[in-house]
Order: C-alpha cells, then structure tokens, then sequence
C-alpha cells in the first residue's frame, strides 16, 4: 500500500494527513500505522457546521424557499441528523 511505503520510507519530519469517514474498511488498513488520531466525526461543531450549511442551503434554494416552514425544519433536522458528521 502506498501509504504504508511512504512511512515506512522513515524520512526524517515526515508528516501524512489522512483524511476520511470511519468506515470499518478504511480503519483497517489505517489503524496499523496509526501514530496520532483526531476524530471530528462526532465534534458538536462539526454537527453545527453541517446544520448551517443545511440551513443555507435550504434556505437559498429558490424552490425550497418557497416551502413551509415546517417542511424546510423536517428537511433540515433529519439531514443534519442523518448527516451523522459527516
């Protein structure tokens, strides 16, 4: 794999950022060579982050702009929610 090729290349200041959804697949071949791990999957801001964006989105969208406010906070709460930080 070629990620795994480059650390174990052992350049000295080395630095790899990998970025991606936590998917069982993806953990297994990362976590081996897993030095240090940051996970935002379930971060309150990111969850705000994506709201917002649903909210704009929503919100801008010349045909949803027209929909009640009822149905645009369904939309909004299920797809921020369903998201799930991603």
């Amino acid at each position: 794999m070629f990620v795994e090729d480059l650390i174990g290349s052992q350049v000295p200041n080395f630095r790899i950022c990998v970025t991606g959804r936590p998917e069982t697949d993806i953990k297994t071949i990362l976590d081996p060579l897993n030095f240090h791990s940051s996970s935002l999957h379930e971060e309150t801001g990111q969850m705000g982050d994506i709201e917002m964006y649903i909210k704009s989105f929503v919100n801008s969208d010349k045909i949803m702009r027209r929909w009640k406010t009822a149905d645009k906070e369904l939309v909004i709460g299920v797809l921020t929610h369903k998201a799930d930080g991603m």
